[in-house]
């Protein structure tokens, strides 16, 4: 348990890199064609297993050992507070850039626009991937009972919470869940969660190399066939069957303990990224592209090359201040 693991930052730098990417345009063909189903649209999924990972670590080295302490007053002041601040201050861009670009100015439509606005914080702010901050608050509160599961059953409490999981899938049906509820609701990553924090107490074992056999299987059958779900019918490239790929994927990689410093830095800044690409594409993304001509493969790269920088300097000046902030708010239980 002794060290930090710098694969975990390696691989959210190029996870974040593959965020911005996909979230330009492109066509379906052009997603198939260059096998992003396999890759590029399992950036998030991996985000879910690293922070399954990396939870779980933490719980191990503060030992908790139940529910009561997981559900320490420290971990979710911390917690909120880590995710709320810069969120906050990217969504606050996006309103302003929304108000200014607003045809009408009357005081109803003003009075509409601050109702809106407490909505659109709650669900995440408006660029693409913005469900990724709620369902971050959702880990905060139900992580805890998927850790004691597998910390408790090992790997029997993966297989419950995967069974949690194709119930939750099932449920939405009868209930007849939107497809905006599900995709703000945690459930859909429940079992991702689970081996996260399964491959911090053990190793992979070779035989879970069979997930990925069954993985791929289904993304060849929905992206390069006709094939039509009944189950899995909302966000069908991301959900339980599909990310089995990757699964064995990082139990294999999570074990090397890999490094490549630039990498790194891009990943420890992930989520100030993730939240500069939020703004950027709910704001100035369009008006570049009409002056690339709307060619996708010069997007893709001016939008890494905006968003990653702009992102490490926003993660450099708020975790400074969010830190303090941090370090205040917990000194104030005691």
């Amino acid at each position: 348990m002794s060290g930090r693991n710098r694969f975990i930052d390696v691989l959210k730098g190029f996870c974040i890199v593959a965020v911005v990417f996909t979230h330009v345009e492109w066509s379906g063909e052009q997603t198939r064609k260059l096998l992003f189903p396999f890759w590029i649209d399992m950036a998030v999924p991996f985000f879910m297993l690293v922070s399954g990972y990396v939870y779980a670590k933490s719980f191990v080295k503060n030992k908790v050992e139940d529910l009561d302490s997981a559900y320490s007053r420290k971990y979710l002041l911390k917690n909120s507070i880590r995710y709320t601040l810069p969120f906050f201050a990217a969504y606050m861009l996006e309103l302003a850039w929304r108000f200014l670009t607003r045809k009408s100015s009357g005081l109803k439509e003003v009075k509409d626009f601050f109702i809106t606005a407490v909505f659109g914080f709650l669900s995440g702010g408006y660029g693409p991937g913005s469900y990724y901050y709620p369902e971050m608050m959702q880990i905060m509160f139900l992580f805890p009972i998927i850790y004691i599961l597998v910390k408790k059953f090992s790997f029997k409490g993966v297989i419950i919470v995967t069974a949690a999981t194709l119930f939750f899938e099932l449920l939405k049906i009868p209930f007849g869940v939107q497809e905006g509820t599900y995709r703000l609701l945690l459930f859909r990553y429940f079992m991702l969660l689970a081996f996260g924090a399964y491959f911090a107490f053990k190793k992979m074992n070779w035989k879970m190399w069979g997930l990925s056999v069954l993985g791929l299987a289904f993304i060849l059958l929905f992206r390069y066939t006709d094939y039509k779900p009944k189950i899995f019918f909302w966000w069908t490239g991301t959900s339980m069957l599909p990310v089995l790929f990757i699964v064995p994927v990082f139990g294999f990689l999570v074990e090397k303990k890999l490094s490549l410093p630039p990498m790194e830095e891009i990943g420890r800044a992930s989520y100030n990224i993730f939240l500069t690409q939020l703004v950027y594409f709910s704001s100035i993304s369009g008006i570049i592209a009409g002056r690339l001509g709307h060619d996708v493969w010069l997007e893709a790269l001016v939008s890494v090359a905006i968003c990653v920088p702009v992102g490490i300097l926003f993660y450099e000046l708020e975790h400074r201040i969010t830190r303090k902030v941090t370090n205040l708010a917990i000194a104030s239980l005691t």
